[in-house]
């Protein structure tokens, strides 16, 4: 392989700063090249900086995937024993059914892994006068404007 002094037909002597730059790569294997500026021993500061930058914006998209991901978990949660505090709360309609629901609306609440949670239930007349329908709303806080589910179920009158 020819090095640099064969490909320019400069001496050692000349100088190498007259050759072009992409020559400089033969003064690699040359060990009598004096041109060591040209050597590339790792990165420059620039590609570092990019590098880094590059790095920095893929944690800060990772970070707010795993803190999206872990909100979603807990607020899955939430709404998972919201919705067995409701399906308790009708169950237990349609177990009593001594007692025919009066159409109105009544809150209370139920403890459930240890958090109280806030019902509100509506009975409503339907089109059969034997089977009335029930809207169960379930908070998380009493004074939380939208419930976190709402279960809608329906009671046949006892025979």
């Amino acid at each position: 392989m020819a090095d640099f002094h064969q490909l320019t037909g400069l001496s050692d002597n000349h100088q190498h700063r007259r050759a072009s730059h992409f020559f400089h790569k033969g003064c690699h294997y040359n060990k009598r090249c004096r041109h060591k500026k040209f050597r590339n021993n790792g990165f420059t500061l620039i590609e570092v900086i990019v590098a880094l930058g590059i790095i920095a914006v893929c944690m800060a998209a990772v970070m707010t995937t795993v803190t999206t991901n872990a909100r979603n978990a807990a607020g899955l949660k939430e709404r998972t024993f919201a919705h067995w505090v409701a399906m308790n709360k009708m169950a237990e309609l349609h177990i009593n059914n001594k007692e025919w629901p009066a159409t109105r609306t009544t809150t209370g609440t139920e403890l459930m892994a240890e958090h109280e949670w806030y019902w509100t239930m509506k009975v409503e007349k339907t089109e059969d006068d034997s089977v009335r329908r029930v809207y169960i709303r379930i908070r998380s806080n009493e004074d939380d404007e939208f419930p976190l589910t709402t279960l809608v179920g329906f009671v046949a009158k006892p025979s």
